[in-house]
């Protein structure tokens, strides 16, 4: 479907890896695994001193990407596959190319993954490091942070209207319900206690700028032309590919929605309180939500079932849906509806089940054995980073070996297709332009996503379209 009065569809996919880093002389490292361990003893929210990413040079970085195809352009990480990587505060991040699907995204965040082993891998063969683990985690036991976006762009202006802010927050409470990735965090007593979405689980604000606050929705979002970018930061890092599909498909079905007034959708009751909930139980207890005036009570899959079901009514009535969004949309509904039946069933999309039965799996054998151990054990500990590691970690071995978590996704996936995507921009976004600049030893006219100079003029820089992909 093609509707010219909308502003398109756009998304990425930013991605903040968890990574321990080896190095000859010394080691500087993160927690991983090592919580419970009788030779560690970590505080809540106290983030170590130092980051593995900060020993390693720009320019030993750059070569190593070089060696799997991939050049860096001199400002800001611009990558020649029309990608991002850099090291903030908190370490390595992988940014997709913008994309016209969320399909396409989530398969060039899981290139990001892949991108990130070979550097490594490259950076270890060389002697630069002596070895490494990398994690598809965003908070460690001890509930410190790093951070997941799940960008696209709206049409609405920086700063939402205060209902909208509400309602965006509600989703992004509800979704953590089926798009969480499940994960072990310590309680003020010291104790491990499972959460179906940790990043829920630790929200402090209800909307703020400031990515120390946690908010359910960063706002303002951020200038894009005449565009502006939303970033989703109230999720997890997920390891299975539909979730994050569908998460990036509510979000933009919503904006759809407020872009055309629509102003009559739940909020929340405690938008703070109701993610800690959320965050701890998942689909398992109930919120409260707010409908002209009135207080109910529902869990939190039937609040994104709901917006979903709405989404659908007002297309039915105003084309505002793209043909990926008519197929996802009934995909939520229905796993929406399965957590409430059966949610057992759910594990092969729904992360955070799927993740907790890895941990109960691994409770019953050590039962069998007549060793009773808890969730404050070391095994157990080791086994939730095992759960997200990647190059061997148990979510990864699910999706790639046994097809797990891909519900809704073309069937010909190839490895032929997947390498060739890695070193290569979209052809349908802006993307192009910048990678062809990179290609031609013209980087240095990037000056941000959208914000470029022409090769005829380099003194003029002026901001480019998300669907301009001409190329000089």
């Amino acid at each position: 479907m093609s509707n010219p009065e909308l502003r398109p569809d756009i998304f990425g996919i930013e991605t903040e890896y968890s990574a321990l880093i080896c190095f000859p002389d010394s080691v500087t490292q993160e927690i991983v695994g090592s919580c419970h361990s009788k030779d560690v003893s970590i505080d809540l929210y106290h983030e170590p001193e130092g980051r593995s990413s900060s020993k390693i040079k720009q320019e030993v970085l750059d070569s190593s990407l070089h060696e799997i195809g991939i050049i860096v352009g001199p400002n800001q990480g611009m990558l020649s596959n029309g990608g991002r990587l850099y090291r903030d505060p908190s370490g390595f991040e992988y940014c997709t190319p913008e994309t016209t699907s969320a399909e396409e995204a989530v398969n060039r965040t899981f290139d990001g993954d892949e991108i990130m082993l070979k550097a490594l891998s490259n950076l270890r063969e060389n002697g630069i490091i002596e070895n490494f683990q990398l994690n598809r985690r965003i908070v460690d036991h001890n509930r410190t942070s790093r951070g997941i976006h799940l960008n696209i762009t709206t049409s609405l202006e920086s700063e939402p209207a205060s209902k909208d802010v509400e309602m965006l927050a509600a989703l992004n409470v509800a979704k953590g319900a089926i798009f969480g990735s499940g994960g072990l965090l310590i309680n003020k007593s010291g104790d491990s206690e499972y959460h179906h979405s940790p990043r829920l689980s630790i929200t402090s604000h209800l909307a703020s700028a400031s990515w120390e606050d946690r908010p359910l929705l960063r706002i303002p979002f951020k200038k894009d032309g005449d565009l502006r970018r939303v970033e989703t930061t109230s999720g997890d890092a997920l390891n299975f590919a539909w979730p994050m599909r569908a998460s990036l498909i509510a979000t933009n079905s919503l904006f759809r929605m407020l872009e055309r007034g629509v102003s009559d959708l739940p909020i929340l009751k405690s938008p703070v309180y109701a993610a800690h909930i959320v965050g701890k139980h998942g689909y398992e207890e109930t919120i409260e939500v707010i409908r002209e005036g009135e207080v109910s009570i529902v869990y939190p899959q039937e609040l994104i079932q709901e917006i979903c079901i709405r989404a659908l009514e007002y297309h039915n009535q105003v084309p505002i849906l793209s043909d990926e969004a008519l197929q996802v949309l009934p995909e939520i509904i229905y796993v929406s509806e399965l957590l409430s039946a059966e949610p057992d069933k759910a594990d092969t999309v729904v992360e955070s089940i799927a993740r907790k039965k890895a941990i109960n799996k691994l409770l019953e054998k050590h039962a069998e054995k007549g060793r009773n151990i808890t969730l404050n054990s070391e095994e157990v500990c080791r086994r939730d980073y095992y759960w997200d590691k990647l190059a061997g970690g148990l979510a990864e071995r699910l999706r790639k070996d046994k097809d797990i978590g891909w519900m809704g996704f073309k069937k010909d996936r190839s490895i032929a297709e997947d390498k060739k995507r890695t070193v290569t921009p979209p052809q349908d976004t802006r993307a192009r332009k910048r990678a062809n600049l990179i290609e031609k030893g013209f980087g240095g006219l990037i000056n941000d996503w959208g914000n470029m100079a022409s090769i005829k003029d380099p003194n003029m820089y002026e901001d480019i379209h998300p669907l301009d992909n001409g190329v000089e």
